[in-house]
């Protein structure tokens, strides 16, 4: 399970909650979305930023997190996403792909 499919399945998760997130943290997202798709650490970190601004819930920012940690080959930050991915609920296929993704990183 690749990065884009990890996020992709999070963000399936919030969409199909039952708190609909507001305006500012949808921009949040398609500009976290974009930064991602193109790998760019700065954007990243901005759109991080935004959800931050925009008080984001956890489970909305985890995705973005994990993408960073995947982006910048940081093995430390790509464990305890998966640390917090688990303690947030996410799915056991989901976490599961993490670690896998997460060993291979500076690998």
């Amino acid at each position: 399970m690749n990065t884009i499919s990890l996020l992709v399945g999070a963000q399936r998760m919030w969409l199909t909650s039952p708190v609909t997130p507001t305006l500012a943290v949808d921009v949040a997202v398609l500009g976290c979305k974009f930064a991602v798709r193109l790998r760019e650490e700065k954007g990243i970190d901005a759109c991080l930023a935004g959800l931050t601004t925009v008080n984001a819930s956890p489970k909305i920012r985890l995705p973005f997190e994990w993408a960073k940690a995947i982006v910048t080959k940081d093995r430390t930050r790509a464990a305890q996403v998966v640390v917090t991915a688990k303690s947030l609920g996410f799915p056991e296929t989901a976490i599961e792909g993490m670690r896998a993704e997460g060993l291979a990183v500076g690998a």
